[in-house]
């Protein structure tokens, strides 16, 4: 609806990232087995398996609706607590956990649809009947949800720098036209390497590509910047997600749950009917309906016909990550010009009675810090890269350590490893500690904001 050329399909996404995959094992065939290469490959081409429509859009819906639900259910929960010596038999066991919704997202939803399809046309099937034994199956399936035993596998299908973002960066960049994705994925790949540390293989980046990481760095980030968070497209999200979050929470019959998505997951043919189509038929039955509210249907109509909330007011800040103080003021500033602002017509009052009218804490990080890897700020590398799957942003060389600070070398002796960000003159070692504040407001008609939206 934002970038006309954008109508490249999950499809040919997972396509891609298979290829990428195959691209990177070849390159590092020497650290990991042909059944391991099988096995990454093909959790490449499984790796959005579990991809709700609307991309990450209906996804944020369920999750919205099942900490809903999660809420609602702690709160039943203490409601039927018994009297002191006397015990509920509907409650769980001591000790059980109480909250019964999972979580929905598509990554876990991916790993338990490879897991459990064992039926005519499922996942499962196809892949035991390809000679996958089940713990091959399982070994697909974790690192789908970042939850592989082996750091290196982890690594390469979902952390910083894995297969599905290296493809997705340039697909995305050329089919919207907006260039901030582009970067040399040829010679990234080409000086990747495997190092042991305690035991443990970790995929690495070699030093002459230390410019390379970071301009792939970068251009996520601008790619979250121009694309992901373009005022237009953002706003269109946030209007479907809305939608969907009110369907479910009405109890809209025609928009499965959780639990229902997994009956389906079961029947192949029954849900590969849950696609973009059949969110756009919901919605178009939703508006029609006596059953949903007016509100709801108001948003409908908005996506619909395109009659979409403008951006009335916008400021972007880069803050310092550990530094409350300066979010806070932040946010109670825009709050206040967001106050300046007199908006008319019922398009805006349908927006705030929604939540849709002010988006204060969306933001965008460049890259982690130590800190974030862990609780303490002297966090030691071993912790870092041992303790931790998701660092990627790894440089290495073999002769000298390249970094006063926090290396480690490797098994063999024969190499230095340190983060990216706590190398000395890397870009990243500034904008790991900072984060990039979007602060908007959409709205109708404005008769006059006063403000200054530079400020």
């Amino acid at each position: 609806m934002v970038f006309p050329g954008a109508d490249h399909t999950r499809f040919s996404h997972s396509i891609g990232v298979l290829a990428v995959a195959a691209k990177v094992c070849g390159k590092l065939k020497a650290d990991l087995s042909p059944r391991e290469q099988d096995m990454i490959r093909m959790a490449a081409l499984l790796h959005d398996i579990g991809h709700f429509p609307l991309s990450h859009t209906l996804e944020s819906a369920y999750a919205a609706f099942n900490k809903t639900e999660a809420t609602q259910k702690r709160a039943r929960d203490v409601e039927l607590k018994p009297p002191q010596g006397r015990r509920n038999p509907h409650l769980p066991p001591d000790g059980a956990s109480r909250v019964t919704v999972e979580p929905a997202l598509h990554e876990e939803f991916g790993k338990w649809v490879v897991e459990n399809t064992d039926v005519p046309g499922g996942i499962t099937r196809i892949l035991a009947e390809n000679s996958f034994n089940p713990e091959e199956i399982a070994g697909i399936a974790a690192p789908i949800a970042g939850a592989h035993d082996d750091t290196l596998i982890n690594q390469l299908l979902r952390s910083d720098l894995d297969v599905d973002k290296m493809d997705y960066l340039l697909r995305d960049a050329r089919n919207t036209g907006v260039g901030y994705g582009e970067y040399d994925i040829e010679y990234l790949i080409d000086n990747m390497k495997v190092v042991t540390i305690d035991g443990r293989r970790l995929l690495c980046v070699d030093q002459p590509a230390l410019h390379t990481t970071e301009h792939y760095l970068l251009a996520k980030h601008f790619y979250w910047i121009q694309i992901l968070f373009q005022k237009t497209r953002f706003i269109i999200e946030e209007l479907a997600s809305c939608i969907c979050r009110r369907l479910l929470e009405a109890g809209f019959p025609r928009l499965p749950d959780y639990q229902t998505l997994k009956t389906w997951a079961k029947k192949p043919h029954k849900f590969m009917m849950f696609d973009d189509d059949y969110i756009t038929a919901v919605m178009r039955v939703a508006e029609a309906s006596r059953k949903v509210h007016e509100d709801t249907k108001a948003l409908i109509r908005m996506l619909r016909y395109r009659e979409l909330p403008g951006l009335l007011l916008e400021w972007q800040a880069s803050v310092k990550k550990a530094n409350r103080t300066e979010v806070g003021r932040l946010k109670q500033g825009f709050s206040e010009a967001c106050d300046s602002v007199r908006c008319v017509g019922d398009a805006h009052a349908v927006l705030k009675r929604c939540g849709l009218d002010r988006f204060p804490d969306a933001h965008v990080g460049h890259a982690r810090t130590l800190r974030e890897y862990g609780e303490e700020a002297d966090i030691s590398l071993r912790r870092v890269l041992i303790d931790h799957p998701d660092p990627i942003r790894i440089a290495l060389r073999s002769k000298d350590a390249f970094s006063p600070t926090q290396v480690r070398r490797s098994d063999d002796g024969t190499r230095w490893v340190t983060i990216i960000e706590q190398l000395r003159g890397s870009l990243m070692s500034d904008l790991a500690r900072r984060d990039l504040r979007i602060l908007r407001m959409y709205g109708g008609r404005s008769t006059g904001a006063g403000v200054d939206a530079d400020a």
